[in-house]
């Protein structure tokens, strides 16, 4: 992967950069952001979408702690903008 593309290709298979396999990459960070990865990725029902209002509605379903809804808008915001695809460069 480039940092200019929404997709890997490993072993010639396209697979779409989704934002549960961006965040996978941070599940070691010990800051926020690898918290929120941890919790994520041991969510079996956490929803396989790449809808922010999804998300943050099944986050705030889930928790009343506003700290983790913060942290996941901090969150995505960071994940749109380092996937954002950037042909001018």
């Amino acid at each position: 992967m480039n940092r200019y593309s929404r997709s890997l290709v490993v072993d010639g298979k396209v697979i779409p950069w989704t934002f549960k396999l961006w965040l996978w990459n941070f599940k070691k960070a010990e800051l926020p952001i690898g918290s929120l990865a941890v919790d994520i990725l041991k969510d079996k029902k956490f929803p396989d979408t790449e809808s922010f209002d999804e998300i943050i509605e099944y986050l705030q379903s889930q928790t009343d702690d506003p700290e983790i809804s913060e942290t996941f808008k901090l969150v995505w915001d960071f994940y749109q903008s380092s996937t954002r695809v950037n042909h001018s460069v």
